[in-house]
C-alpha cells in the first residue's frame, strides 16, 4: 500500500482576504506596521453585531481588489495545472477585531455569529 509523506503538501495557489483587508474595508483603524512590527487593528468599526452592514462596494475597497486581481492572475496562469484556493482569513478572529472581544463573546454566547 502506498502512502504519502505526513508533511506532504500538494500544490496549490492560495490568496486571502485578511483581517487587516477586512477591517480597512469595513472602516477599522489599521496600522500598517513597520519591519519591526506586525500590522494591527487600532480601533474597532462597530459596536454591535447588530450594526454590521456590508458595504454594497465592499469588493471595491482597500485592498482586497489587490487580492481578487493577484486571484484572477494565478487563475490565469495556474488554472489549468493547480487548485485555486481563495478565501476569507479566520472569520472568528476577523468578528472580535471588528466588534472587540467582549462584545464578541456576548454574539458567540447568544448565538449570532457562531453556532458549533
Amino acid at each position: 500500500m502506498l502512502r504519502e509523506p505526513k508533511d506532504y503538501t500538494p500544490p496549490t495557489c492560495v490568496t486571502q482576504v485578511g483581517i487587516v483587508e477586512g477591517m480597512e474595508a469595513l472602516g477599522g483603524g489599521v496600522d500598517i506596521g513597520k519591519t519591526d512590527r506586525q500590522t494591527m487593528v487600532k480601533e474597532h468599526p462597530i459596536a454591535s453585531v447588530d450594526q454590521l452592514e456590508i458595504p454594497d462596494d465592499f469588493l471595491k475597497r482597500g485592498r482586497i481588489p489587490v487580492v481578487l486581481e493577484a486571484t484572477k492572475i494565478m487563475k490565469v496562469k495556474y488554472g489549468n495545472t493547480l487548485p485555486i484556493i481563495a478565501g476569507f482569513k479566520a472569520p472568528i478572529t476577523f468578528a472580535g477585531y471588528l466588534i472587540g472581544v467582549k462584545e464578541e463573546a456576548k454574539a458567540i454566547e447568544a448565538g449570532l455569529i457562531y453556532q458549533p
